[in-house]
């Protein structure tokens, strides 16, 4: 879906006669909104898709944007103060519609940050030239990846084999570590 990358709403206004079966469908099985009550409605991987015919659309609009962008715990009056607008200009039913957006956006940009943090750890890694430090043990690394790689289970094969890898090169480091303390 071409919508994964978007941290903030993206919006496209449609009438209720452009929606296909397929959106009518999840409107009303997938949100249980009834496709009178239709204000807005999830599309292609976090756009919003909102009803250019409802009365105070752009308000709502506004809503959708700042109640899926408020990650502060601490402006949790401001978040229910914009929910209870937002019920109270369309329907209870369109509620759902809204804080499975909220969800949606604030895990982008969770992962996001933790993306940021990982890319910064990669960089010193690089930095201190870790990933060519391996001190020899290029054949233990390959073994231990090996008997993850064959394992009969669920998870078996290059994501059991890459744990493996990483766990060992945790203990060794582990181990490195309370040695030179000694």
């Amino acid at each position: 879906m071409s919508g994964f990358h978007l941290l903030e709403p993206e919006f496209r206004f449609r009438g209720k006669e452009e929606l296909s079966e397929g959106l009518i469908w999840q409107l009303e099985e997938g949100y249980h909104v009834p496709l009178d009550e239709f204000v807005a409605l999830p599309y292609d991987g976090g756009i919003i898709l909102l009803n250019r015919d409802y009365p105070n659309i752009q308000r709502v609009k506004e809503i959708f944007t700042e109640y899926c962008t408020i990650d502060d715990l601490r402006r949790q009056k401001r978040l229910d103060n914009l929910f209870v607008e937002f019920r109270e200009l369309t329907s209870k039913s369109n509620t759902w519609v809204l804080s499975r957006m909220r969800k949606l956006y604030q895990d982008r940009r969770q992962e996001a940050r933790e993306r940021a943090e990982a890319q910064e750890v990669i960089k010193q890694f690089r930095k201190c030239r870790i990933t060519s430090k391996k001190n020899g043990k290029e054949r233990i690394i390959g073994a231990v990846y090996s008997i993850g790689w064959n394992e009969k289970t669920v998870q078996g094969g290059t994501q059991k084999g890459a744990e493996y890898c990483f766990l060992y090169g945790y203990l060794t480091a582990l181990r490195e570590m309370s040695e030179s303390k000694v």
